[in-house]
């Protein structure tokens, strides 16, 4: 974690924490380029694919107000309900992780949990295809089991995935086994906590 100091309107300091600055460079649009896999213009269309995305999402929001309004409304309650059991930081943390995972359809939604200006309930997506739900956290002295589904938003149709953390030397959170085949022998539940 590091320790940010910034001025408030008073003129006083405040401190606030934030995520690993290098948890920033793990996303996985900012990765490859990072890395020099792929040059500054395939970055760009990749951004651009990305807010088209977005802008796609906005403008069904727009044309169903009501939809998008219970939605989000379901989705800050899932987010408050995670924070205060599990902390605001560590379920961002654990999104940060989620996001490094190959072939985790979430993940490009997830790319940008580590930047704490983005609330929570705007990575959960609770009705809206494809869904991202997290089930269950079970935080046990150092390995955190996580219990999510994902993909079709029909009853019965999402695929359950469970993964098990694990913080690495650099004190960052890693997924240490996913997919474990059957969630139903390990205590899943097919409850959303929100």
């Amino acid at each position: 974690m590091c320790l940010d100091e910034t001025v408030v309107g008073n003129g006083r300091s405040r401190e606030s924490r934030c995520l690993h600055r290098d948890d920033t460079d793990s996303q996985p649009i900012v990765r490859p380029f990072r890395a020099g896999e792929i040059d500054p213009d395939e970055l760009q269309a990749m951004m651009a694919v990305h807010a088209r995305e977005l802008i796609t999402e906005m403008e069904e929001d727009y044309q169903n107000p009501a939809a998008a309004w219970l939605e989000t409304l379901l989705a800050r309650r899932a987010a408050g309900r995670l924070a205060r059991r599990h902390s605001g930081r560590l379920v961002r943390e654990i999104l940060v992780a989620l996001a490094e995972v190959p072939d985790f359809p979430p993940a490009r939604y997830l790319w940008n949990a580590a930047h704490p200006d983005v609330p929570l309930h705007c990575f959960l997506r609770m009705r809206r295809e494809p869904v991202f739900r997290i089930l269950k956290i079970v935080h046990q002295s150092d390995i955190i089991e996580l219990w999510v589904e994902h993909g079709d938003a029909g009853r019965g149709r999402a695929t359950h995935r469970m993964f098990r953390l694990k913080r690495d030397d650099r004190w960052r959170l890693r997924v240490e086994v996913a997919d474990i085949k059957n969630p139903t022998a390990t205590g899943f539940h097919n409850k959303p906590v929100g």
